[in-house]
């Protein structure tokens, strides 16, 4: 039934948006049709961007936690072509995201999380065939596992990669729930990167996939697809004040679902470094081209904690992780048998008043005759 509030052409236009969708309706509840509507996907670790992340994993032992709140306005709307009317699927939407993180190896680091819909509004549908809100639920979990490959933090290039697999929490607690999750696991290998322009200029990028089973919806269908993010940090306070400015998106792939949606954000924040574990940040941004999830206003907070400096080890740990600070100072030659004779020789025969002994050997009146001359002979 289509509500009294909406104008007649609106009333009409919804009406004949609703009819044309109908058949499809049947084949996304056969197909499944939930789907992450949240664009914006946080980091993560504590010492990732954004939503960026780094090629930078946990010191071996060491653990890290992150939480993060991200809101979104509009981030789903419905527009009938033509007519002028748009329905708002999701006008309101928060998320929160908690994660853990711990180090198996110094180049590898293990990292699971869950997102939380904690708040999701829309209009009320004007019919029955359109979809609705979920309620607050929780969203897919996930488990990362990231390799450093090449370089470590502070090096001038790293190369990282990362796999992440969600698992389909959201759908399996209610199958009614449309947009909080996947209808099935997903894969999202990503290749990271990281270039250190100068001291205090950081620039990375991160390229990946998300491989799933396609979602239908009546106006939307979700399928494969390629995700892409890049960041801009620079340094203003040395260890404890960034800015940055990030982009973040996704476009399908079109193998499967053959559809063009291409959601892409922007966001730009600080991130202050109280001491060299703990992280916090605060950024806002916008939608930056049209797609599901992509939101007019995007507003994220997030606090983390790790145990890894913020100032790079390279100056303490060469290539193969052994201490190289003092490295010219260890391997000095040691001083020869004749230096050392020589430094003993000098010590021995000077006096603390700098006067010098006397060598038996040698008496003083001997030392005085020329070389040419033999000293007279004393009589008896």
């Amino acid at each position: 039934m289509i509500p009294r509030n909406f104008s007649p052409f609106a009333r009409a236009s919804a009406a004949a948006l609703a009819a044309a969708l109908t058949l499809g309706s049947a084949s996304a509840r056969a197909e499944g049709n939930g789907v992450t509507l949240d664009a914006y996907r946080a980091a993560e670790l504590a010492t990732d961007g954004f939503a960026v992340p780094r090629p930078i994993t946990l010191r071996e032992g060491s653990y890290g936690a992150r939480l993060t709140l991200d809101y979104a306005l509009r981030p789903l709307t419905l527009d009938a072509p033509g007519s002028g009317f748009d329905y708002q699927v999701v006008s309101h939407q928060l998320m929160g995201t908690a994660s853990i993180a711990f180090a198996l190896h110094e180049r590898v680091t293990l990292a699971v999380g869950i997102p939380l819909s904690l708040t999701m509004r829309g209009e009320t549908p004007p019919s029955s065939t359109l979809p609705g809100v979920d309620g607050r639920l929780a969203g897919d979990p996930y488990l990362a596992a990231r390799v450093r490959i090449l370089g470590d933090e502070g090096d001038r290039f790293v190369l990282g990669a990362q796999m992440k697999v969600t698992f389909p929490l959201a759908n399996a607690a209610s199958h009614l729930e449309l947009w909080s999750g996947d209808e099935s696991l997903t894969l999202q290998p990503t290749l990271l990167g990281e270039i250190a322009v100068s001291r205090d200029l950081r620039v990375n990028v991160a390229v990946g996939g998300r491989f799933r089973r396609v979602a239908r919806q009546p106006f939307l269908t979700v399928g494969q697809e390629l995700t892409f993010a890049a960041a801009l940090s620079y340094r203003i306070v040395p260890q404890f004040l960034d800015i940055t400015a990030e982009a973040y998106g996704s476009t399908d792939l079109g193998i499967l679902a053959g559809n063009s949606n291409s959601p892409l954000e922007v966001i730009a924040g600080v991130r202050v470094h109280p001491t060299d574990q703990w992280h916090l940040g605060i950024a806002l941004g916008t939608a930056a081209s049209g797609g599901y999830g992509a939101s007019d206003f995007r507003g994220v907070v997030t606090v983390g904690f790790a145990q890894i400096p913020t100032v790079p080890l390279d100056d303490l740990d060469g290539p193969d992780g052994d201490s190289d600070i003092f490295e010219d100072e260890l391997e000095a030659p040691a001083p020869s048998d004749s230096d050392a004779e020589g430094v003993a020789t000098d010590e021995a025969t000077e006096t603390p008043a700098g006067d010098s002994v006397e060598d038996p050997a040698h008496p003083a009146d001997a030392q005085d005759v020329p070389p040419d001359e033999t000293p007279p002979l004393v009589d008896e």
